[in-house]
């Protein structure tokens, strides 16, 4: 992979990937608005699902580090299926969700979770994700 840094193309290699889920009220962008998005997007590209552009909510963000670790400022050390997962609970302000933040590192990747605990959801949704995340590793 390259990158042009100051008119002069630099190679490097990637050191992290990051994933985003949103949720929206809106109608989703149509395939020409999507095909013009990313012809405007150089380093993003619509993968998977539809693409909702404006007020978007954060549903859960994911941010995979090839080396190095992801750990939290004021996380606990849980166990998720045999796992040591750093977490935290923040409770939202009201008329705010929570939010849990999970760190989970394995031998050569570790990964930084942001999951935003939507309404009629829990702890253990977001804790499920982190669960599928070590079964698949």
């Amino acid at each position: 992979m390259s990158i042009i840094i100051k008119g002069e193309r630099v190679r490097t290699h990637p050191k992290s990937a990051h994933i985003s889920y949103l949720t929206s009220k809106k109608e989703p962008l149509s395939e020409e608005e999507i095909e013009r998005w990313e012809e405007n997007e150089e380093f993003k590209k619509l993968i998977h699902g539809h693409l909702y552009l404006g007020s978007s909510i954060q549903a859960v963000d994911i941010t995979i580090f090839k080396e190095g670790s992801a750990s939290l400022r004021h996380g606990e050390l849980i166990e998720i299926d045999d796992h040591e997962v750093e977490y935290n609970l923040t409770k939202g302000k009201e008329g705010h969700p929570d939010k849990a933040k999970m760190s989970i590192e394995f031998e050569n990747v570790s990964y930084l979770i942001d999951y935003t605990i939507q309404e009629g959801e829990s702890e253990e949704d977001a804790k499920s994700l982190a669960k599928e995340i070590i079964n698949h590793n």
